[in-house]
C-alpha cells in the first residue's frame, strides 16, 4: 500500500460515524416528537371520558323519556310541574311537564341530564306528548 492511499483511507474513515452535536440535535428532535405524542395521548383519553359521559347521560335521558312515553296520559308523572332531582349512578336526573304547550291536548316534556362533579355539559332532551295517541 502506497503512502498517499494510506492517507486516503485515514481521512476517510475519520469521516465515518456521526459527532455529538450530531447525535445531541437527533436526540432533541426525538424528544419533541414524543412530548407531542404524549400530548396527543392525554387529550385522546380526555376526549374519550367526556364522549363516555355524554352517551350515559343521552342513554340516561332516552330511558326516562321512554318511560314517560309509555305512561297513561294522565298519569301523576305526566302532571303539569317540575320532578326531580333524582340521583343515578352519578347523574342527576329532573324532567319538566308543561301542559297545552304547544297546542291543547299536548304536553311538552323536557329530560335534563347533569354529570355530577365532571365538566361536561348538561344533556336536554324535548318531546311532545299528544293526548290523541293514548
Amino acid at each position: 500500500m502506497d503512502r498517499s492511499s494510506v492517507y486516503t483511507y485515514r481521512r476517510w474513515k475519520a469521516r465515518t460515524g456521526f459527532t455529538l452535536i450530531e447525535v445531541m440535535l437527533a436526540m432533541t428532535i426525538f424528544a419533541i416528537g414524543i412530548l407531542a405524542l404524549g400530548t396527543l395521548q392525554v387529550r385522546y383519553v380526555s376526549g374519550n371520558a367526556l364522549a363516555r359521559t355524554e352517551t350515559e347521560a343521552l342513554t340516561m335521558a332516552t330511558d326516562l323519556l321512554e318511560r314517560l312515553k309509555s305512561m297513561p296520559f294522565d298519569h301523576s308523572d305526566l302532571d303539569p310541574g317540575s320532578y326531580g332531582p333524582y340521583q343515578r349512578r352519578g347523574y342527576e336526573v329532573t324532567w319538566d311537564v308543561t301542559g297545552d304547550m304547544p297546542l291543547n291536548g299536548i304536553k311538552t316534556v323536557l329530560v335534563r341530564v347533569q354529570p355530577r362533579g365532571r365538566n361536561a355539559r348538561t344533556l336536554t332532551l324535548r318531546y311532545y306528548l299528544p293526548e290523541a295517541t293514548r
